[in-house]
């Protein structure tokens, strides 16, 4: 009898949870994710990958691109790292100058001997 009250209690709960409605009034229309679950159960589950496929990864990946910032990092760094350097203008002119300094020093060459 206390197991059926428990779980009709989390089943009211849980109906609760899906059917208020908490977005603002300006927010952009999506599907409506479940309290625990979240948007798991709207995958699809032969090809859920298929459904990972969004426009945030394929059409806008140089937004997406950057590393995390890690304050401690940034602070030694003090942002002349390239490894740890963001996408961006920055990164691509550091990216250009390691290249000609590799180039220089023979990277992409068949020997490393000079012809006579």
């Amino acid at each position: 009898m206390l197991g059926s009250i428990v779980l009709l209690g989390i089943g009211v709960c849980l109906l609760y949870f899906i059917f208020r409605n908490k977005r603002p009034k300006n927010f952009p229309p999506g599907p409506q994710p479940m309290p625990v679950f979240g948007n798991l159960l709207q995958l699809n589950l032969r090809n859920p990958l298929k459904d990972l496929e969004k426009e945030a990864l394929v059409n806008k990946g140089v937004d997406f691109a950057g590393r995390p910032q890690n304050l401690m990092i940034n602070h030694v760094l003090q942002e002349r790292s390239f490894i740890f350097s963001d996408y961006g203008s920055k990164w691509k002119e550091q990216r250009r100058f390691a290249l000609m300094t590799l180039r220089n020093f023979g990277l992409g060459k068949l020997s490393m001997e000079g012809g006579y």
